[in-house]
């Protein structure tokens, strides 16, 4: 059996409990008492961020009744690989009935000559949803590195009451490929891909509330080429995809301060993890 990290969610009277947290380096899983019943967990790194060769695997599993919110602790940095081996992030994740979960990170730099593959697999029950923000930038633009990492594969599956309604595959090799083409990412440097997935009438409060904030931000993009794109699409009635890209990450700073402003609802969250960041 691999090493990895573990965490059991449960609910005790009423209050969402991390029974189990088995860290397992370089990942660590951090428990802030940011709320009175649900549960919020931080992933932070050993080395400030994974290196070369760095396997880390994620098992979660949240019992019935349970609602949570995994968060990164800052950026997660890639750092060069001069050996030629790559960085593989494993995550899975299991929902039982009436679960609500959401993943929510912050920027993922690739750093120059680095390489990542990540993977996600969940399965979720009938009444749970899932709420997944992923979040990509492509160098430290600030300091005039863009696009200078090796390699960038992404994979996310998703199994809803028995069924698989998602797989999303993305990859990048901006030393092969021309990354700076239109019909990849031309002058844009950051992207999230947001996945809103499950019980119906939760998703479509969610969704709805991007829309807004969507067409608000869109009137002030008229410039032949925008600094800021989205996009949300209703893929059936249990699974919604939101995605965007900027120029700077700052700009996707701001914008997902808005949007996160839904989990407040006490239907949902009850209280928005990215408000004291932003």
């Amino acid at each position: 059996m691999s090493l990895q990290t573990q965490i059991v969610l449960k609910n005790i009277y009423g209050i969402t409990k991390a029974t189990t947290i088995r860290n397992q380096k370089p990942i660590k899983i951090l428990s802030p008492k940011s709320h009175k019943t649900n549960c919020h967990l931080t992933t932070t790194n050993y080395g400030g961020g994974f290196v070369q060769g760095d396997y880390v695997k994620i098992n979660i599993k949240a019992n019935a009744d349970t609602t949570c919110v995994l968060t990164s602790q800052a950026n997660n940095r890639v750092y060069k690989s001069e050996n030629g081996k790559t960085c593989s992030i494993y995550q899975e994740i299991e929902l039982k009935n009436n679960t609500h979960f959401f993943l929510l990170n912050d920027p993922l730099v690739l750093q120059k000559d680095s390489k990542l593959n990540q993977y996600l697999s969940c399965k979720m029950a009938q009444n749970s949803y899932f709420v997944l923000l992923d979040w990509v930038s492509v160098g430290r633009v600030q300091s005039n590195e863009n696009l200078e990492f090796d390699s960038f594969y992404s994979e996310a599956q998703v199994v809803y009451n028995g069924k698989k309604i998602l797989l999303d595959k993305f990859s990048l090799r901006p030393k092969e490929n021309d990354c700076t083409s239109p019909g990849i990412l031309a002058n844009h440097t950051t992207f999230i891909n947001l996945y809103i997935i499950g019980e119906t009438h939760k998703c479509l409060l969610i969704l709805e509330h991007c829309k807004n904030v969507i067409q608000q931000w869109l009137q002030t993009e008229s410039k032949p080429q925008p600094t800021f794109v989205v996009s949300a699409d209703t893929i059936n009635p249990n699974l919604h995809i939101l995605r965007a890209s900027a120029t700077e990450t700052l700009i996707l700073w701001r914008f997902v301060k808005e949007i996160s402003t839904i989990l407040t609802k006490k239907e949902l969250l009850d209280f928005n993890p990215y408000e004291r960041k932003y």
